[in-house]
């Protein structure tokens, strides 16, 4: 009784589905002729004028719900695509879920890439970067490139977009693997410059790694290939981060060179030398070069032209550099809490998006469990509705069947929902490790560069002639002189460039009297109490009276012991 009862359903289910092609077929029949070459005209006009392209599809909006399912899927698919390449609203991702379903199972693997490419797009505008790589996994899944027609430039655009996808998530590795079969397939596509684009795209790899020889010989490459082909203007953009190495390098003059080739011939500038939008970062490589040949008004200029497209990280920290070049503590003290603002920022920013993803990706099954439910309850919606036209019997069958088969398919969904949540869960655990060490990383480099810097400033203005010609005076402590006026001058200049802060807090504080002040100086420059009785022709005791108590008033600490220790931390 049981298999004869099982065997009619089955047999009501193939009927039912016979029924349902057949209504199908018939209404694939009563397509508009005029839609249908709508949609031809659009899809021929994709590749070269996406505009056009996405008009002719706008004007026919109001008559695809009257048409088959596979002219409404043809029509959105067209949709995704030149909203795509022209930067408007993409469908959202649980419509197109309907036209990815309906390729997978009624279209050709060059559809099925493009479908799942398409839906990538729309996770990618969404920022959501775990489903966006996974659709374009999927996409290069279905495409056979062993086929005469294989869409290459379908499949390199794919690997276009993952490469951007690994780039965001600092994973140079991957990166470079998507760039290669980018570049392979551009080719084979017969498109030479995306092909050579590929090539200079895996700059940013190397950069992420640090790898600055790998920058240089990549940059030089595509440099000579873009030569090679015809392409001017992209060659002479292609040593935008080879200028950076330079400078740092100190070679001024290569850096020059190269910046001069950018400006002249990359096609990217105005007659007043401004640069293309979205490119503005270009005036931090500006204000470095100036700043390392000295030429600190036009190094001011360009730093705070870069702010002015936001970029304040950046420009804080080089107009840092301008004022202690040119011995503005003032200036110094007031970009140095500007620069520490921007930097909090920063790092604010890179713990949200950590976050953002963090949480993605623990959401990421169940979301697709969700959008998956929601595209087989609308299919099997427009399957009640032809299956009325036929007859009620068979809709009572089908929904009897339907139920019992998806009883137990969402127990199976439910348990293998459980593992994965627990397995995201650690992913997500893990995740949050990651970004604790990214955070400790920032923070010892912030240290690394400081302490760098300030030993920089300290050795420099140790071996300064003033300095140096007091440490000289103490070999002959008989025929010393005590420092004069000119001298105290030369010092209170060099702790202004040197140690801006210490400055700030010493020189003019109206707490402190004269000898207070020298007696302070001396000490944060290493002298010795018995070198001060010589330098400032004062007794040995008058020494340590003055110490305790500028040591009271800087600290409030009450002993002349602890004075150049306490010094030592400003």
């Amino acid at each position: 009784m049981y298999n004869h009862g099982y065997l009619s359903c089955f047999q009501m289910k193939k009927l039912l589905y016979l029924s349902a092609v057949l209504l199908l077929l018939l209404s694939a029949c009563a397509d508009d002729k005029g839609v249908l070459e709508v949609l031809n005209r659009a899809e021929s006009l994709m590749e070269e004028h996406p505009d056009s392209s996405y008009a002719l599809l706008v004007e026919c909006d109001s008559l695809i719900p009257q048409q088959s399912r596979r002219t409404r899927m043809h029509h959105l698919m067209l949709v995704a695509e030149a909203a795509n390449k022209l930067y408007r609203q993409m469908p959202s991702d649980t419509l197109f879920l309907e036209a990815v379903d309906y390729y997978d199972h009624h279209g050709t693997p060059n559809q099925q890439l493009k479908a799942h490419y398409l839906l990538g797009c729309i996770y990618r505008d969404m920022k959501e970067a775990p489903q966006a790589i996974q659709c374009y996994y999927d996409a290069v899944e279905k495409v056979d490139t062993l086929s005469g027609d294989c869409d290459y430039t379908t499949l390199f655009r794919v690997y276009g977009q993952m490469a951007d996808v690994f780039n965001r998530q600092i994973m140079p590795d991957e990166e470079l693997e998507a760039l290669e079969k980018y570049s392979k397939y551009a080719l084979k596509a017969g498109n030479t410059y995306r092909y050579l684009q590929g090539i200079e795209r895996s700059v940013s790899s190397y950069n992420l790694k640090g790898d600055t020889a790998m920058i240089l010989s990549t940059e030089n490459l595509a440099h000579n290939l873009y030569m090679e082909y015809g392409f001017r203007q992209a060659a002479a953009g292609a040593y935008t981060t080879s200028m950076y190495i330079y400078i740092e390098r100190k070679d001024f003059k290569k850096a020059h060179e190269l910046m001069q080739l950018f400006e002249t011939e990359s096609g990217l500038f105005d007659g007043e030398g401004n640069i293309k939008k979205g490119r503005e970062h270009y005036y931090h490589c500006k204000g470095l070069y100036y700043l390392g040949v000295n030429q600190l008004d036009s190094a001011e200029f360009y730093f705070k032209k870069l702010l002015r497209y936001g970029y304040s990280f950046d420009a804080y920290r080089g107009l840092i550099e301008v004022c202690q070049e040119r011995g503005d503590a003032a200036s110094v003290i007031k970009y140095s809490e500007l620069y520490t603002a921007s930097f909090d920022t920063l790092v604010t920013d890179i713990h949200a998006e950590a976050a953002r993803q963090a949480v993605g990706m623990y959401d990421y099954t169940r979301n697709q469990k969700l959008a998956a439910a929601k595209a087989i309850e609308a299919e099997r919606n427009r399957s009640i509705i032809y299956v009325i036209a036929t007859a009620t019997f068979f809709i009572v069958t089908f929904l009897l069947c339907l139920y019992l088969h998806s009883k137990i398919k969402n127990k199976k969904k439910v348990s293998q929902l459980s593992r994965e949540i627990a397995d995201t869960s650690a992913q997500y655990e893990k995740t949050k490790e990651e970004l604790a060490e990214r955070q400790m990383q920032v923070e010892d480099f912030q240290t690394q560069y400081g302490n760098l810097k300030q030993k920089e400033n300290w050795d420099a203005m140790m071996q300064s002639p003033v300095v140096e010609a007091l440490k000289e005076r103490l070999q002959e402590p008989l025929k010393s002189r005590p420092v004069s006026d000119k001298e105290w001058e030369l010092l209170t200049s060099l702790l202004c460039q040197n140690l801006p802060l210490f400055h700030a807090r010493i020189i003019g504080n109206c707490d402190l009297s004269l000898h207070e002040q020298h007696v302070t100086i001396l000490t944060r420059l290493g002298f010795h109490p018995n070198d001060m009785v010589i330098l400032l022709n004062l007794s040995q005791q008058h020494v340590t009276n003055i110490r305790k108590s500028a040591n009271k008033k800087l600290f409030s600490d009450d002993s002349a012991r602890t004075f150049s220790k306490n010094l030592n931390q400003i």
